[in-house]
């Protein structure tokens, strides 16, 4: 748990998380010694503490791979193809299917369109930077000004959207005018058809069926959608873990199992990447912007944990792929 990100801080959990989790897990293996499923030694309370991950709920640890917090902690950013499918898998954009949606809540088409409810959200992380449960708590009041004036909004334009963030903050943050348009287009069509239990932008759609279909999605959802779209599509890396045996100890040989290669979160990495490629050419301090956009309360966060792998992420993206920043910042060629 020593290298494990909270999902909603995106910090390390603290020793007092660790301690209060280690202890339930200890506890349950007391009794299970108690009516003899397995064999329980005191000393295993430090192990615990030391390696145990809870991250899933699963009877494994993960196996450090490196030697501090700050090492474990390595921002990754998708590459450009590889954000290209994982998107196709979570769904076509809102505008693809807006019509079938109207059509199908006028009673013209009986046939449930797909959702579209994945993708944008991923296009929210991705395009504006957003964390996972700032997607799903983003209130369509912040956005409903240009929404009632959409006819106006110019896709190659930034408009400022408040956005409530950790610590109950609220900072401006630039929606792209093709971000907003895809939002309207899915609050004109599938939203409208989701009979609205709540004020956020995203909701589940119909086919959660009518006991959940209007109501606020949850982070997890996504989280597991997005991971999901990795897997099917083999974006995997490989993960080394110990098990715990039927004696309750430790097996002294790690495991391996193939994982996602990314989680959501890695989409708000990846804008920060790409932003900043962007900009450089233009730009004589882009850190300044991706810091903004990112709202981190200190440009030291962004300049050490963010872009910190900047040089790393530029040495594996094609040549083709960073000559295509240059060309719409209008950098010069060499």
């Amino acid at each position: 748990m020593a290298i494990t990100i909270a999902p909603k801080t995106a910090k390390f959990h603290s020793e007092q998380t660790m301690k209060r989790r280690v202890s339930t897990v200890s506890n349950l293996y007391r009794w299970a010694a108690r009516v003899h499923f397995c064999k329980w030694d005191d000393s295993n309370d430090e192990l615990l503490l030391q390696k145990a991950s809870t991250s899933r709920g699963a009877r494994y640890f993960k196996w450090p791979d490196c030697s501090s917090k700050q090492d474990a902690y390595r921002i990754k950013g998708l590459l450009k193809d590889e954000a290209k499918e994982i998107f196709k898998k979570l769904g076509e954009r809102p505008t693809k299917h807006e019509q079938a949606w109207k059509d199908f809540g006028q009673g013209v088409s009986k046939s449930l369109p797909p959702s579209a409810k994945d993708r944008l959200a991923a296009e929210m992380a991705l395009n504006a930077g957003l964390r996972v449960f700032e997607c799903t708590r983003l209130k369509l009041g912040a956005v409903q000004k240009y929404l009632d004036d959409i006819e106006n909004i110019v896709a190659t334009k930034l408009y400022p959207v408040d956005i409530k963030g950790k610590g109950g903050k609220t900072l401006p943050t630039n929606f792209s005018g093709a971000l907003l348009l895809q939002i309207a287009a899915y609050v004109r069509g599938e939203r409208a058809c989701c009979n609205p239990r709540c004020d956020t932008v995203l909701v589940n759609p119909p086919h959660y069926g009518p006991s959940l279909m209007g109501r606020q999605c949850t982070t997890r959802t996504l989280e597991k959608r997005f991971s999901e779209a990795c897997i099917a599509l083999g974006v995997l890396r490989e993960e080394e873990y110990f098990a715990i045996g039927d004696d309750g100890r430790y097996e002294s040989t790690p495991r391996k199992r193939k994982c996602p290669k990314y989680v959501f979160h890695d989409l708000r990495h990846t804008f920060a990447f790409w932003t900043y490629l962007a900009r450089r050419w233009t730009d004589a301090e882009p850190w300044k912007y991706v810091s903004e956009q990112l709202r981190h309360a200190s440009i030291e966060t962004t300049l050490k944990i963010y872009l910190a792998h900047i040089n790393a992420y530029e040495a594996i993206v094609s040549d083709d792929f960073l000559e295509s920043f240059k060309t719409r910042r209008g950098g010069a060629k060499n």
